[in-house]
Protein backbone atom coordinates (compact mmCIF):
# COMPACT_ATOMS: atom_id res chain seq x y z
CA UNK A 1 0.00 0.00 0.00
CA UNK A 2 1.19 3.43 -0.79
CA UNK A 3 0.70 6.78 0.68
CA UNK A 4 -1.39 8.36 -2.12
CA UNK A 5 -3.90 5.26 -1.55
CA UNK A 6 -4.20 6.14 1.90
CA UNK A 7 -4.20 9.68 1.25
CA UNK A 8 -7.09 9.29 -1.21
CA UNK A 9 -9.27 7.22 1.33
CA UNK A 10 -9.38 9.80 3.81
CA UNK A 11 -9.86 12.77 1.19
CA UNK A 12 -13.04 10.77 -0.04
CA UNK A 13 -14.13 10.07 3.59
CA UNK A 14 -13.76 13.51 5.05
CA UNK A 15 -16.33 16.11 4.73
CA UNK A 16 -14.81 19.13 6.48
CA UNK A 17 -11.32 20.25 7.86
CA UNK A 18 -12.68 19.37 11.52
CA UNK A 19 -13.20 15.30 10.40
CA UNK A 20 -10.16 15.69 8.54
CA UNK A 21 -7.95 16.46 12.00
CA UNK A 22 -10.16 13.77 13.83
CA UNK A 23 -8.60 11.30 11.45
CA UNK A 24 -5.56 12.22 11.71
CA UNK A 25 -5.40 12.34 15.39
CA UNK A 26 -6.60 8.89 15.65
CA UNK A 27 -3.77 8.28 13.20
CA UNK A 28 -1.32 9.25 15.61
CA UNK A 29 -2.85 7.98 18.83
CA UNK A 30 -3.35 4.23 16.48
CA UNK A 31 -0.28 4.67 14.99
CA UNK A 32 1.34 1.36 17.40
CA UNK A 33 -1.57 -0.69 16.94
CA UNK A 34 -2.29 0.06 13.24
CA UNK A 35 1.51 -1.10 12.62
CA UNK A 36 2.24 2.35 10.89
CA UNK A 37 6.52 2.89 11.60
CA UNK A 38 7.73 6.17 12.29
CA UNK A 39 9.00 7.54 9.08
CA UNK A 40 5.65 6.25 7.17
CA UNK A 41 3.85 8.24 9.40
CA UNK A 42 5.31 11.82 9.49
CA UNK A 43 5.39 10.65 5.51
CA UNK A 44 1.78 10.61 5.23
CA UNK A 45 1.22 14.12 7.17
CA UNK A 46 3.57 15.61 4.88
CA UNK A 47 1.32 14.04 1.90
CA UNK A 48 -1.89 15.25 3.94
CA UNK A 49 -0.61 18.59 4.19
CA UNK A 50 -0.98 18.29 8.07
CA UNK A 51 2.30 19.54 8.76
CA UNK A 52 1.10 21.05 12.50
CA UNK A 53 1.01 17.74 13.58
CA UNK A 54 4.38 16.71 12.85
CA UNK A 55 6.55 16.49 16.23
CA UNK A 56 10.15 17.75 16.90
CA UNK A 57 11.21 14.28 16.55
CA UNK A 58 9.38 13.07 13.85
CA UNK A 59 10.92 16.16 12.12
CA UNK A 60 14.36 14.69 13.44
CA UNK A 61 13.21 11.70 11.61
CA UNK A 62 12.12 13.29 8.42
CA UNK A 63 15.34 15.58 7.94
CA UNK A 64 18.03 12.18 8.48
CA UNK A 65 15.77 10.50 5.62
CA UNK A 66 16.35 10.05 2.24
CA UNK A 67 13.14 12.27 1.56
CA UNK A 68 15.33 15.18 2.56
CA UNK A 69 16.59 15.88 -0.65
CA UNK A 70 13.38 16.69 -2.57
CA UNK A 71 12.31 18.53 0.19
CA UNK A 72 15.66 20.76 0.85
CA UNK A 73 16.06 20.82 -3.09
CA UNK A 74 18.42 23.98 -3.00
CA UNK A 75 20.83 22.58 -0.27
CA UNK A 76 21.32 19.56 -2.36
CA UNK A 77 22.05 21.19 -4.93
CA UNK A 78 24.97 22.26 -3.85
CA UNK A 79 28.43 20.46 -3.39
CA UNK A 80 28.03 17.04 -2.66
CA UNK A 81 26.93 17.10 1.41
CA UNK A 82 29.28 15.92 4.12
CA UNK A 83 26.85 15.29 6.93
CA UNK A 84 29.49 15.16 9.48
CA UNK A 85 29.63 19.03 8.69
CA UNK A 86 27.13 20.58 11.01
CA UNK A 87 26.38 24.01 8.95
CA UNK A 88 25.27 21.82 5.51
CA UNK A 89 23.12 19.56 8.16
CA UNK A 90 21.33 22.83 9.45
CA UNK A 91 20.56 24.56 6.50
CA UNK A 92 18.92 21.13 5.46
CA UNK A 93 16.72 21.57 8.13
CA UNK A 94 15.83 25.22 7.80
CA UNK A 95 15.13 24.38 4.24
CA UNK A 96 12.75 21.55 5.02
CA UNK A 97 11.31 23.73 7.62
CA UNK A 98 10.89 26.93 5.38
CA UNK A 99 9.22 24.44 3.17
CA UNK A 100 6.91 22.49 5.34
CA UNK A 101 5.70 26.23 6.73
CA UNK A 102 4.85 27.73 3.30
CA UNK A 103 3.82 24.64 1.55
CA UNK A 104 5.58 24.76 -1.47
CA UNK A 105 6.67 21.56 -2.02
CA UNK A 106 7.89 20.55 -5.56
CA UNK A 107 5.99 18.42 -7.71
CA UNK A 108 8.96 15.76 -7.46
CA UNK A 109 8.66 15.88 -3.98
CA UNK A 110 4.93 15.51 -3.60
CA UNK A 111 5.08 12.47 -6.19
CA UNK A 112 8.04 10.52 -4.32
CA UNK A 113 6.43 10.79 -0.57
CA UNK A 114 2.99 9.77 -2.61
CA UNK A 115 4.33 6.54 -4.11
CA UNK A 116 6.54 5.73 -1.35
CA UNK A 117 5.51 1.47 -0.14
CA UNK A 118 4.74 1.59 3.59
CA UNK A 119 6.37 -1.05 5.55
CA UNK A 120 3.45 -2.92 6.54
CA UNK A 121 -0.38 -3.23 5.96
CA UNK A 122 -2.00 -0.49 6.89
CA UNK A 123 -5.94 -1.05 7.64
CA UNK A 124 -7.42 2.40 6.63
CA UNK A 125 -10.72 1.16 6.25
CA UNK A 126 -11.19 0.43 9.83
CA UNK A 127 -9.83 3.86 11.43
CA UNK A 128 -12.51 5.53 8.57
CA UNK A 129 -15.21 3.27 9.86
CA UNK A 130 -14.58 3.62 13.65
CA UNK A 131 -14.46 7.74 12.48
CA UNK A 132 -17.65 7.18 10.95
CA UNK A 133 -19.37 5.66 14.09
CA UNK A 134 -17.48 8.77 16.17
CA UNK A 135 -19.56 11.81 13.81
CA UNK A 136 -22.75 9.75 14.59
CA UNK A 137 -22.43 9.95 18.30
CA UNK A 138 -21.18 13.68 17.96
CA UNK A 139 -24.01 14.96 15.85
CA UNK A 140 -26.37 13.26 18.58
CA UNK A 141 -24.61 15.27 22.11
CA UNK A 142 -26.70 18.52 23.11
CA UNK A 143 -25.66 20.95 25.59
CA UNK A 144 -28.84 23.02 26.92
CA UNK A 145 -27.47 25.43 30.00
CA UNK A 146 -29.77 27.63 31.94
CA UNK A 147 -27.77 30.95 32.81
CA UNK A 148 -28.54 33.98 34.50
CA UNK A 149 -28.03 36.45 30.80
CA UNK A 150 -26.18 38.89 33.23
CA UNK A 151 -23.39 39.77 35.49
CA UNK A 152 -21.06 42.32 37.05
CA UNK A 153 -18.62 43.38 40.10
CA UNK A 154 -21.47 44.23 42.04
CA UNK A 155 -23.47 40.68 41.35
CA UNK A 156 -20.06 38.63 42.12
CA UNK A 157 -19.78 40.10 45.82
CA UNK A 158 -23.11 38.75 46.89
CA UNK A 159 -24.59 35.10 46.54
CA UNK A 160 -25.84 35.47 42.82
CA UNK A 161 -25.49 32.49 40.49
CA UNK A 162 -24.39 33.40 36.87
CA UNK A 163 -25.27 29.42 36.34
CA UNK A 164 -27.88 27.73 37.43
CA UNK A 165 -27.65 24.00 35.37
CA UNK A 166 -26.26 22.25 32.80
CA UNK A 167 -27.94 19.82 30.88
CA UNK A 168 -25.98 16.95 28.78
CA UNK A 169 -27.97 14.48 26.40
CA UNK A 170 -26.95 11.45 24.81
CA UNK A 171 -29.72 10.58 21.59
CA UNK A 172 -27.09 7.91 19.98
CA UNK A 173 -27.63 4.22 20.70
CA UNK A 174 -24.26 4.17 22.79
CA UNK A 175 -22.63 5.04 26.33
CA UNK A 176 -20.06 7.10 26.23
CA UNK A 177 -17.28 7.43 29.47
CA UNK A 178 -14.87 9.84 30.80
CA UNK A 179 -16.03 12.89 29.31
CA UNK A 180 -14.57 16.71 30.58
CA UNK A 181 -17.13 19.85 30.37
CA UNK A 182 -14.83 22.93 30.06
CA UNK A 183 -16.84 25.98 30.51
CA UNK A 184 -15.51 29.37 29.64
CA UNK A 185 -16.49 33.23 29.27
CA UNK A 186 -15.59 34.94 26.49
CA UNK A 187 -14.42 37.70 27.73
CA UNK A 188 -12.81 36.34 30.70
CA UNK A 189 -14.87 37.93 33.09
CA UNK A 190 -15.50 34.23 35.48
CA UNK A 191 -14.03 31.05 35.32
CA UNK A 192 -14.91 27.44 35.99
CA UNK A 193 -13.86 24.59 37.24
CA UNK A 194 -13.44 21.54 34.59
CA UNK A 195 -16.35 18.84 35.78
CA UNK A 196 -15.81 15.26 34.47
CA UNK A 197 -18.54 12.72 33.05
CA UNK A 198 -18.07 9.40 34.18
CA UNK A 199 -20.61 7.98 31.82
CA UNK A 200 -23.05 9.87 29.93
CA UNK A 201 -25.34 6.92 28.84
CA UNK A 202 -28.00 6.85 25.72
CA UNK A 203 -31.48 8.49 26.27
CA UNK A 204 -30.63 9.47 30.05
CA UNK A 205 -29.92 13.38 30.01
CA UNK A 206 -28.05 14.41 32.90
CA UNK A 207 -28.36 17.55 34.66
CA UNK A 208 -25.47 19.08 36.64
CA UNK A 209 -25.45 22.34 39.00
CA UNK A 210 -23.14 22.18 41.30
CA UNK A 211 -20.03 24.39 39.82
CA UNK A 212 -17.00 25.98 40.81
CA UNK A 213 -17.49 30.02 40.20
CA UNK A 214 -14.28 32.40 39.99
CA UNK A 215 -14.87 35.77 39.23
CA UNK A 216 -12.16 37.67 37.95
CA UNK A 217 -12.39 40.97 40.29
CA UNK A 218 -9.83 42.86 38.93
CA UNK A 219 -11.12 42.63 34.83
CA UNK A 220 -15.00 43.14 35.99
CA UNK A 221 -13.74 46.15 38.01
CA UNK A 222 -12.51 47.74 34.93
CA UNK A 223 -15.77 47.56 33.02
CA UNK A 224 -17.12 50.96 32.67
CA UNK A 225 -19.48 50.07 30.31
CA UNK A 226 -21.86 47.40 29.37
CA UNK A 227 -20.32 44.71 27.20
CA UNK A 228 -21.80 41.77 25.34
CA UNK A 229 -20.17 38.51 25.75
CA UNK A 230 -20.65 34.64 26.05
CA UNK A 231 -20.37 31.93 28.43
CA UNK A 232 -19.41 29.10 26.44
CA UNK A 233 -19.72 25.06 26.94
CA UNK A 234 -17.50 22.45 25.55
CA UNK A 235 -17.89 18.85 26.08
CA UNK A 236 -14.67 16.86 25.26
CA UNK A 237 -13.65 13.29 24.37
CA UNK A 238 -9.91 12.53 25.09
CA UNK A 239 -9.03 15.96 23.09
CA UNK A 240 -11.64 16.07 20.98
CA UNK A 241 -14.79 18.30 20.84
CA UNK A 242 -18.18 16.55 20.64
CA UNK A 243 -20.33 19.00 21.51
CA UNK A 244 -20.02 22.58 22.41
CA UNK A 245 -22.87 25.65 23.12
CA UNK A 246 -22.72 29.43 23.21
CA UNK A 247 -25.04 31.28 25.49
CA UNK A 248 -25.01 35.39 25.19
CA UNK A 249 -24.08 37.09 28.45
CA UNK A 250 -24.43 40.58 29.15
CA UNK A 251 -21.88 42.45 31.08
CA UNK A 252 -22.86 45.05 33.22
CA UNK A 253 -20.28 48.30 34.71
CA UNK A 254 -19.24 47.78 37.81
CA UNK A 255 -21.11 50.63 39.14
CA UNK A 256 -24.52 49.35 37.36
CA UNK A 257 -27.38 49.69 39.76
CA UNK A 258 -28.61 46.09 40.52
CA UNK A 259 -31.53 47.08 43.00
CA UNK A 260 -34.51 45.09 40.68
CA UNK A 261 -32.43 41.82 41.29
CA UNK A 262 -31.10 42.26 44.59
CA UNK A 263 -33.68 44.20 46.50
CA UNK A 264 -31.29 46.30 49.56
CA UNK A 265 -28.06 46.39 47.47
CA UNK A 266 -27.30 49.73 48.24
CA UNK A 267 -23.90 49.01 50.29
CA UNK A 268 -23.07 46.75 47.15
CA UNK A 269 -22.22 50.52 45.91
CA UNK A 270 -20.19 52.01 48.56
CA UNK A 271 -17.01 52.97 47.23
CA UNK A 272 -14.81 54.40 49.60
CA UNK A 273 -12.16 56.16 46.99
CA UNK A 274 -15.21 57.47 45.05
CA UNK A 275 -15.41 61.53 44.75
CA UNK A 276 -18.93 61.23 45.87
CA UNK A 277 -18.54 59.38 48.87
CA UNK A 278 -15.42 61.84 50.37
CA UNK A 279 -17.77 64.89 49.92
CA UNK A 280 -20.36 62.90 51.82
CA UNK A 281 -17.92 62.35 54.54
CA UNK A 282 -16.35 66.19 54.22
CA UNK A 283 -20.00 67.35 54.56
CA UNK A 284 -20.67 65.38 57.49
CA UNK A 285 -17.51 66.23 59.07
CA UNK A 286 -18.57 69.78 58.93
CA UNK A 287 -22.28 69.00 60.29
CA UNK A 288 -20.82 67.35 63.38
CA UNK A 289 -17.59 69.96 63.75
CA UNK A 290 -20.66 72.54 63.88
CA UNK A 291 -22.95 70.58 66.30
CA UNK A 292 -20.88 68.77 68.30
CA UNK A 293 -17.63 70.45 68.35
CA UNK A 294 -15.94 67.15 67.28
CA UNK A 295 -15.34 66.89 63.32
CA UNK A 296 -13.86 62.93 63.90
CA UNK A 297 -15.81 60.77 62.21
CA UNK A 298 -15.12 57.44 65.09
CA UNK A 299 -18.17 55.10 64.76
CA UNK A 300 -18.87 54.20 68.45
CA UNK A 301 -15.28 54.50 69.23
CA UNK A 302 -16.02 57.72 71.54
CA UNK A 303 -19.01 55.84 73.50
CA UNK A 304 -21.38 59.12 72.92
CA UNK A 305 -24.85 58.45 71.15
CA UNK A 306 -25.07 62.03 69.90
CA UNK A 307 -22.26 61.55 67.89
CA UNK A 308 -23.22 58.53 66.56
CA UNK A 309 -26.68 60.02 66.09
Amino acid sequence: MRIIDIKNKIIDFVRDEREARRVIELLKKNQSEMHICDLDLVLLLVSLGAFQFISNKQFDLLCDSEFAQYLAPKTFSKDAVDFDDEKRINEIREEIAYTLKKQILSNEAIAVIDNHELIGNVNIDALIANQATFINLQNNISIEARTSGIYSFALSQVDYRILYDVTLKNNADVSIKNLVLKITSTPNYVTFGEINIRLLQPHQPIMISDFVVTPQIDELLKLNEKQIGTLNFTLYDGETEIAKLSSEMIYYSYDTWVERLIPGSTALFVMPNEDSVKNIVRLTAQTLQKETGKASLDDYQSGDKNLVN
